[in-house]
């Protein structure tokens, strides 16, 4: 099973829950949470990977972008910058010790953080990945989690009457391990932390 599946809340944002936005973006929102996976790490398994799994079955993770403060769900890529940018230090939340903090693991630690960024179009509400050391509010850098049990096909268990189909994916409790379900029933088994 995953370590944690459910909804990622920011603890400054009273009632706003982070959603897949229009194709790989995330965005703050009032309803209309997406699920996430935290999974053992990518590129390090003391690390913690943040999976999403859109309506379509297309698994994106949480990455930092090169050099910007931008947030985005990213397809998975086998290169160690991808797997290096979706890796996170997971640790006690800044504001409240019942949330989480999210910082990347270069030399330069970034944060996940949720505020206003000034926009074109004036203030708005947005993700991004700020100096872990700088001036954001520490509310603003602690999320809460809302667990909720995995449905069929999102734990590493396969269920009494429940059929893993073509293309299906699960990983093994650890996230060390993965297998999917091929063509003419074949299955392909792999190490690591996705195929």
């Amino acid at each position: 099973a995953p370590r944690f599946y459910g909804a990622l809340r920011p603890a400054s944002g009273a009632g706003f829950l982070v959603r897949q936005g229009d194709g790989f973006a995330l965005q703050p929102a009032l309803d209309g949470a997406s699920d996430f996976r935290l999974v053992a790490g990518l590129a390090a398994e003391d690390g913690v990977s943040i999976e999403h799994v859109a309506p379509d079955g297309i698994i994106g993770y949480l990455a930092a972008q090169p050099g910007q403060g931008e947030v985005a769900l990213v397809a998975y890529r086998d290169d160690d910058g991808f797997r290096q940018r979706a890796t996170f230090t997971l640790q006690r939340g800044l504001s409240d010790a019942s949330g989480v903090t999210f910082t990347t693991r270069e030399a330069a630690p970034r944060a996940l953080a949720f505020g206003t960024v000034d926009t074109q179009a004036g203030l708005a509400l947005a993700l991004r990945f700020v100096d872990a050391s700088g001036a954001a509010p520490a509310a603003g850098r602690t999320f809460l989690l809302t667990g909720k049990r995995p449905p069929a096909g999102h734990g590493a268990t396969v269920r009494p009457g429940e059929d893993l189909l073509e293309g299906q994916l699960r990983r093994s409790a650890d996230g060390g391990s993965w297998m999917r379900v091929e063509g003419m029933g074949n299955i392909a088994y792999g190490r690591g932390a996705g195929p």
